[in-house]
């Protein structure tokens, strides 16, 4: 299925079960479609349309959603590293629907886990990869502040920093906007560094990368 029919298909089944409770099980034959698409003889071709199903699926009924990604967790992972931009926008979405859903005695734990996994994506420093570590690393920090230290944050903006020096316009603006968040949260650990991101930054935009995207922030 083309990527743009499955979000226009999937937009169309939200707006029919928003309107009414009785049509979540409308729900059922995308939910099932998913299962099949995450097959392993499947997984690599169906990927992306997939993940949108379960992101609208799990608006609903995130608990069912859940038991699927629980069982699918390193293909979502994967493609939220993927150096395909829009499936990583989606993969990390759906890690961050797994992260919120799993179980309270264990959420910490395990959000911990993949920010351990989103700082080493960041450490080799592979662009394509590390959008999606930013997004991901991102929403942990939206849900899960307590695990954010001093120390903490002060390692992950020398690693957001090493991945400024890139090529991608797109990996550069979701950076700069982590770092805004951090730094706002954070100003005691940004401003030491501030001086070398605003050289980062200066030297990007006048090679052209981030044009006009970060110029209109």
């Amino acid at each position: 299925m083309n990527r743009d029919i499955c979000r226009a298909a999937m937009c169309c089944i939200r707006y029919v079960v928003e309107g009414s409770h009785d049509n979540v099980t409308l729900l059922k034959e995308p939910m099932d479609l998913a299962r099949d698409y995450l097959k392993q003889e499947n997984v690599n071709r169906y990927i992306f349309n997939a993940l949108v199903i379960l992101k609208e699926i799990a608006r609903f009924i995130p608990s069912e959603i859940f038991i699927i990604t629980l069982k699918h967790t390193s293909e979502i992972w994967r493609a939220a590293c993927s150096d395909d931009t829009e499936l990583s926008v989606i993969g990390s979405k759906v890690m961050e629907i797994h992260i919120i859903n799993t179980p309270s005695n264990v959420k910490d734990t395990f959000a911990q886990s993949i920010l351990i996994d989103c700082e080493n994506v960041l450490h080799e420093n592979k662009p394509g990869a590390c959008h999606g570590a930013v997004l991901v690393c991102r929403a942990i920090y939206q849900h899960f502040p307590s695990l954010f230290n001093e120390t903490k944050t002060s390692d992950i903006l020398s690693k957001l920093l090493k991945a400024a020096s890139t090529q991608s316009s797109t990996l550069l603006c979701v950076i700069y906007d982590f770092i805004m968040v951090l730094a706002q949260n954070f100003p005691s650990v940004f401003q030491p560094k501030a001086n070398e991101y605003l050289l980062v930054l200066i030297s990007q935009l006048m090679n052209g990368i981030g044009l006009p995207i970060l110029l209109d922030k």
